[in-house]
């Protein structure tokens, strides 16, 4: 819809929903309707300088494909893995359905290697990209999947502001909820609680 709306050359807004549910929720509106919500968020655009969204582009749609089809491909791997260990520990078992079961996953196999192939393509073909995964690559553990799938699923960052968001966005946001003097804690003493 926002692409649709885009070509039509209308100012589209794309805002993280975490961002508008406490704007809405700062208006004190409690009721929870489209018909409110729609008000609400007019309500927003108005307020608010809310930068054009822009659509990504073509290359950064196949990378998202590529990375999706990843992901689900190794998810059937991992159920057709898990159906041929449970028919080998089974009292009887079919050798037709066992050779089926391993072929498949052969055939899966090749299928994510040539996902991962065309994943490090796109990356080295992109100087942006290329550039971003060799810095974020420099993390202990995290490899050019990672970064490929941060770069689609985040559209290279565009949304977010500062890391906060990026971390609240991965669901990953900690936040310190307390009331009263900090507790401090003694050793050999037993929590009060």
């Amino acid at each position: 819809m926002a692409l649709a709306l885009h070509r039509q050359q209308v100012h589209v807004c794309v805002v993280l929903p975490q961002k508008a549910k406490y704007y809405i929720k700062a208006l004190g509106i409690k009721t929870k309707t489209d018909g409110v919500d729609a008000q609400a968020l007019a309500m927003m655009v108005c307020q608010q300088a809310l930068e054009a969204w822009r659509p990504i582009s073509e290359a950064m749609y196949i990378l998202h494909q590529l990375t999706r089809q990843y992901t689900d491909l190794q998810t059937f791997k991992t159920q057709v893995n898990n159906q041929l260990m449970s028919l080998e520990v089974g009292m009887y078992h079919s050798l037709t359905v066992k050779v089926q079961l391993k072929t498949l996953i052969a055939e899966l196999d090749k299928q994510l290697a040539q996902c991962l192939k065309l994943i490090h393509k796109a990356i080295k073909e992109n100087a942006e990209w290329k550039r971003k995964t060799e810095q974020i690559c420099r993390i202990k553990g995290v490899g050019e999947l990672t970064v490929a799938n941060l770069i689609t699923e985040t559209n290279e960052f565009a949304l977010f502001e500062n890391q906060r968001q990026l971390v609240s966005f991965a669901g990953y946001d900690v936040v310190e909820n307390q009331t009263g003097p900090p507790v401090r804690w003694q050793t050999g003493r037993q929590d009060p609680h």
